[in-house]
C-alpha cells in the first residue's frame, strides 16, 4: 500500500487493512480502521488514530519509521513484531503506544517526546533517544514486565506516571541527567557524564 502528494489520506471503516509494505511519502494519514503491515512501512505523518482501532505491524514484520506522529485520538501504534520502529517526531500522543513484541522488539524515539496518552512494553525496550526533557504531562511511560527503558534526556514523574515492574532493566544512557524518583527494578547510570538522584 504506497500512499503519495501531499493531500490528507483517510482510511475509513470498513474492515482491516493488511499490506506486506505501507508507505506515506506525503500528506497526513488518518488512521479509521485497523491497518495490519506484515513487512515494514514507512510512514511520513502518522496525524490520528481513532479510538479502539490499531495501526500494528504483526509479528512477522521486520519494522519500520514513522517521520511524524501528533495521535490526538485514543487508539493505538502497535510493534507486535521483534524489529525497530522508530518515531522521529511525537508531538503528541492521546492513545498507546505498544512494543507488544518479543525481547527484541523496540519503539524507538530520536527526539524529545510530548506524551498525554500510555507509552508502554512488557518485555521488548522503550528508548527514548531525545537528550532534553521528555514530556509526560498526564501521561504513563510503563514497563509491566522484565522489559527495557533506555533514556537519553529527563523524564519527570510529574504530572505523568512511571511504572517500572520489579523485574524491568532502566537505563539512563545519556549526558548530564537526572534520575526519576521513582521505583525500578534494576536501575543502570550509564552513558558519558554525571547522574542526579532526583
Amino acid at each position: 500500500l504506497a500512499l503519495s502528494n501531499a493531500g490528507a489520506k483517510n482510511l475509513t471503516t470498513g474492515g482491516t487493512v493488511t499490506g506486506a509494505t505501507f508507505t506515506q511519502t506525503g500528506g497526513t494519514v488518518s488512521v479509521n480502521e485497523n491497518v495490519d503491515v506484515t513487512g515494514s512501512s514507512t510512514l511520513a505523518d502518522v496525524g490520528s488514530i481513532s479510538a479502539t482501532k490499531n495501526l500494528r505491524l504483526t509479528a512477522a514484520a521486520t519494522g519500520g519509521t514513522i517521520t511524524a506522529m501528533n495521535n490526538a485520538s485514543t487508539g493505538t501504534l502497535e510493534n507486535a513484531g521483534t524489529g525497530t520502529l522508530t518515531v522521529t517526531t511525537l508531538s503528541g500522543n492521546a492513545g498507546t503506544i505498544n512494543q507488544s513484541g518479543g525481547s527484541t522488539g523496540k519503539v524507538a524515539f530520536t527526539n524529545n517526546v510530548t506524551n498525554g496518552g500510555t507509552i508502554q512494553t512488557a518485555t521488548g525496550t522503550l528508548d527514548f533517544q531525545g537528550t532534553g526533557a521528555q514530556t509526560n504531562t498526564g501521561g504513563t511511560v510503563t514497563v509491566t514486565g522484565a522489559g527495557f527503558a533506555e533514556v537519553a534526556g529527563d523524564i519527570a514523574t510529574s504530572p505523568g506516571t512511571l511504572t517500572f515492574n520489579s523485574a524491568s532493566t532502566v537505563t539512563y544512557d545519556g549526558g548530564t541527567q537526572t534520575i526519576a524518583p521513582v521505583t525500578y527494578g534494576t536501575l543502570v547510570a550509564g552513558g558519558s557524564a554525571a547522574k542526579t538522584a532526583s
